[in-house]
């Protein structure tokens, strides 16, 4: 890696790291009155304005095409930019379409991430991407029981892949940090109590 990719690759963890926290931020203590301030709109269209540039501007992790080696560096920041992008939506997804719609092109956005390195020597090496992939698999384990329960089997059988997908991730993560594993089971509690 040259040193401008890692001063570039430096730079953008940082600021997603700050939008991270810029959305974490805006739901602590949430409550009806703060989701109606001004003040509130504001930092949320802000946060939601540098996530969108940071993803549209994010190079590709095989910047040379498909059959080149996978810019892992670029990896982690793709997934920590769609999983920040979820972070800030989740709160409003059931209420909201274009909230509901930005969470399902992030989730499908990670698991498109994780498709692009399988079958290659990568092993995940990131603590981060165990919160990261948490938040997705939540969210699709939630998509899965709608799914089910509206009986549309062909988008749950393709949700299940994905969840799979990110379990599979998750669990290799485990491997290197496990304290991740509370994660896993709150996953599979959740599983259990959708009955999916």
């Amino acid at each position: 890696m040259t040193s401008q990719e890692e001063i570039f690759l430096s730079k953008a963890r940082k600021g997603i790291s700050q939008c991270l926290a810029g959305s974490d931020r805006l739901f602590q203590g949430l409550q009806a009155s703060i989701l109606l301030s001004d003040a509130y709109r504001a930092s949320f269209a802000a946060v939601d304005t540098a996530l969108t540039r940071f993803v549209q501007n994010t190079p590709s992790i095989r910047p040379g095409g498909p059959d080149t080696a996978v810019n892992y560096g670029v990896f982690i920041l793709s997934t920590l930019a769609q999983a920040a992008v979820m972070q800030l939506h989740l709160t409003f997804a059931e209420a909201d379409a274009s909230a509901y719609e930005k969470c399902v092109r992030a989730a499908k956005a990670c698991v498109g991430l994780l498709d692009q390195v399988s079958g290659t020597s990568w092993a995940p090496s990131d603590m981060m991407l165990g919160h990261c992939w948490a938040v997705v698999a939540s969210f699709l384990v939630q998509q899965l029981a709608w799914y089910r329960s509206n009986n549309r089997q062909r988008e749950a059988a393709e949700t299940e892949r994905e969840v799979t997908k990110v379990l599979v991730a998750l669990n290799l993560l485990v491997e290197t940090f496990p304290m991740l594993a509370f994660q896993v089971k709150k996953i599979q509690d959740l599983r259990v109590s959708l009955a999916v």
